[in-house]
C-alpha cells in the first residue's frame, strides 16, 4: 500500500543530514585520536608497510595523485573536509593552485584556519560555480557516493577540467537496500557495478576512465584498524562500553551498507 511506503529523503534534506553528521565526526575527539589529529576521515589505503591512519589516508592520496597524467597546473579538491586533503595538496602544488570547496560552513572555518592563504570556498558539488575548463585536475577523496547526485557532479567536473585534465576520485559503492534505511544515503546516487559506474563517467563526457576495486586495501584494512584502536582504547579504560559499542556500531552498519571501495581515474578529452 503507497500509503505506508516510507517518503525518501530529498536533495535538501540529504545535505543537510550529511552536514550533520560530517560536523560531528569531523570535530569528534575519538577520531581525532585515530587519525592522529591530522584532520583525515576516510578508510585510508592499507599494506604491509601501514602503521596509522594518518599514514593510511596520505597514502591514499598518493595512490590517487599518481592516478594524474600530471600534476602541473592547477587543481579542485572537491568536499575537502576541514583541510587534511588540501593541505596534502601543497606538496605539489603552490598555494595559489589549489582550490578547496565543501558545502559545510564548519568545517570550512577550520579549513581557513590550518591554510589561510588557499582560495577554500562553500560550493555543491553537483553545481561547480567556476568557468569552464578552469581546472587541470579535480580530486575527490571518499565523498561522491553522498552527492545530489554522483553523475551531476562527474558532469560538471568534466566541465571545469581543461582538455586532458584529469579526475581522481575514491568513491564507495552502496547496496540499494541501505538507501532505504540512510538519510545520508542519496537513492539517486545508486550505481549498481563497476561497469555502470564506467558508462556513467563517460556518459559525463569522459574519454578514458580507469576504476580500480581496493575493497580490500581501503575498506577492509580501515575497518580492521578502526576495530583494534578502539578494543584497545576500551582495553587501556580510555572510552567506557557504552563509547566502545557505540563506535563498534559505526563500523558494522557500514559493513552492510558498503559493497565495493573504487579508486576512479577518468580523463577529459584532448
Amino acid at each position: 500500500m503507497t500509503g505506508n511506503r516510507k517518503r525518501q529523503p530529498d536533495g535538501v534534506e540529504v545535505i543537510a543530514a550529511i552536514n550533520r553528521l560530517y560536523d560531528n565526526r569531523m570535530y569528534d575527539r575519538l577520531i581525532d585520536e585515530y587519525y592522529g589529529g591530522s584532520g583525515f576521515l576516510n578508510f585510508g589505503y592499507w599494506d604491509e608497510f601501514t602503521h596509522t591512519a594518518q599514514e593510511a589516508s596520505e597514502e591514499l592520496m598518493e595512490k590517487l595523485l599518481a592516478l594524474a597524467t600530471s600534476k602541473t597546473g592547477n587543481i579542485l579538491d572537491v568536499a575537502c573536509g576541514t583541510g587534511a586533503t588540501t593541505k596534502h595538496l601543497l606538496k605539489y602544488y603552490s598555494v595559489d593552485k589549489v582550490v578547496g570547496i565543501n558545502i559545510s560552513e564548519k568545517q570550512l572555518r577550520t579549513c581557513r584556519n590550518k591554510l589561510p592563504d588557499c582560495a577554500l570556498l562553500k560550493m555543491d558539488a553537483a553545481q561547480l560555480g567556476f568557468a569552464d575548463e578552469s581546472f587541470d585536475n579535480v580530486i575527490c577523496v571518499e565523498a561522491a557516493f553522498h552527492f545530489h547526485t554522483r553523475a551531476m557532479f562527474l558532469q560538471e567536473a568534466n566541465r571545469v577540467l581543461k582538455p586532458g585534465g584529469s579526475l581522481l576520485l575514491s568513491d564507495a559503492l552502496i547496496s540499494p537496500v541501505k538507501y532505504e534505511n540512510r538519510p545520508y544515503w542519496d537513492k539517486q546516487n545508486f550505481v549498481t557495478n563497476l561497469n555502470e559506474y564506467a558508462a556513467i563517467c563517460h556518459t559525463a563526457g569522459f574519454s578514458q576512465v580507469e576504476i580500480s576495486d581496493v575493497t580490500k586495501e581501503c575498506w577492509q584494512g580501515g575497518f580492521w584498524n578502526v576495530v583494534r584502536f578502539v578494543h584497545g582504547k576500551f582495553l587501556e579504560g580510555k572510552i567506557n562500553l557504552e563509547e566502545l559499542n557505540s563506535f563498534l556500531d559505526r563500523m558494522y552498519r557500514l559493513t552492510e551498507d558498503l559493497e565495493h571501495y573504487i579508486l576512479v581515474a577518468a580523463r577529459r578529452a584532448p
